[in-house]
């Protein structure tokens, strides 16, 4: 595969991961069929294979919640020690699933550490996959009680998810954190302002659903 098709089949896998990350499964599901299709018949580099398989956890992970059907996520933990990377990509999406892993198993210090390494490669990356990982960073140190930290992170997250209608509901959750973190510094006022607030943004909403 020559350098131009291996960028036209990379940005299918980045569309691919934008899809999943926006919970839009229909247009997701057409990425994920052309991709395998063109990994099924032609000869590509080991990364194309690792990258598609880091991709494909997160799509099973999104239906499986939207189908209240979680997959067993512990099977996909992989140690990264000699891990190679294609690109900042490949290393922020391995990073950022093993992240996702370890604090849906409550090892919050492990994830934190994933985190900071997928933190590295955030670029070139669609906003909401951005906003997607502003909101996990933010619930990292949120449980962590780092509430000043948790508090910028869900502030970066909101900022982009404003923009973005059909995510209105993780909008709210970020509002529903900042209130809390009011309400544990004793700004009361803060705290009620944006619970309301929340509460606004939460009417008409669906679908909670999200990882």
């Amino acid at each position: 595969m020559n350098q131009n098709s291996q960028s036209v089949l990379l940005d299918k896998l980045k569309m691919w991961f934008k899809f999943v990350g926006l919970l839009d499964i229909d247009q997701a599901e057409q990425y994920r069929s052309s991709i395998r299709s063109k990994l099924q018949n032609e000869l590509l580099p080991e990364a194309f294979e690792s990258i598609y398989s880091l991709i494909e956890f997160r799509h099973q992970l999104v239906i499986g919640t939207l189908r209240n059907h979680p997959i067993r996520q512990k099977e996909y933990l992989v140690d990264a020690v000699g891990e190679m990377f294609f690109n900042d990509f490949h290393k922020y999406v391995f990073f950022s699933n093993q992240g996702i892993i370890h604090f849906n198993n409550n090892n919050y210090m492990t994830a934190l550490d994933c985190y900071r390494e997928a933190e590295t490669a955030l670029i070139d990356l669609d906003s909401i996959e951005q906003a997607n990982f502003y909101y996990r960073f933010g619930q990292i140190y949120y449980r962590l009680h780092q509430n000043i930290a948790a508090f910028s992170y869900f502030e970066s997250a909101a900022f982009i998810y404003e923009l973005e209608p059909p995510l209105r509901y993780k909008l709210a959750n970020c509002q529903n954190y900042i209130a809390a973190i009011y309400s544990e510094l004793s700004q009361i006022e803060d705290a009620e302002r944006m619970f309301f607030k929340a509460m606004e943004t939460s009417k008409g909403i669906t679908n909670t659903t999200g990882s």
